[in-house]
């Protein structure tokens, strides 16, 4: 059996910013050819125009150095907020929003899949596990998800 090996590009942030500087890291430096993006590198609520042209550098460096994009992380910035478990229903409605425009910029350049925990629930601010499950069947089922189709929740 065979087990893919490859690196998140969680590192690259501040030093390796552009998908040129990281494809060529990790492609001739690193000698790896599967990588895992983060969304510490490009926020996906930037202008729309600017997504489109950053998917398309990524698309090129990425063919250019060989390299497969398995995936495509929050990111540690996303991760350190509560998203879509925090109490306030409008903070819920912006890390849905914010997930929306990560599915549709990892959709530009043919990421398969985005992925990343779904929140923190604080503490002493809800009665446990069955409001953290209730919170996240209604953000995941309750209506298509994050300007997906419930079709493809969870598929990819």
């Amino acid at each position: 059996m065979t087990i893919p090996f490859g690196v998140n590009l969680s590192f690259c942030v501040k030093r390796w910013v552009t998908p040129g500087l990281w494809a060529k890291l990790v492609r001739e430096e690193l000698g790896v050819d599967l990588v895992q993006f983060s969304y510490d590198l490009i926020d996906p609520t930037w202008p729309d125009d600017l997504l489109s042209e950053l998917a398309r550098e990524l698309r090129e460096a990425t063919a250019a150095h060989s390299l497969t994009v398995h995936s495509a992380f929050v990111g540690l910035a996303h991760y350190t907020y509560n998203q879509l478990l925090h109490p306030d229903d409008r903070v819920r409605d912006v890390a849905e929003e914010w997930l929306g425009r990560a599915y549709r910029f990892a959709a530009l350049p043919g990421i398969a899949r985005v992925g990343g925990p779904s929140g923190l629930s604080p503490h002493g601010s809800m009665a446990g596990r069955r409001t953290k499950s209730r919170r996240l069947i209604t953000a995941t089922s309750s209506r298509a998800c994050c300007g997906w189709p419930r079709s493809r929740i969870g598929t990819a």
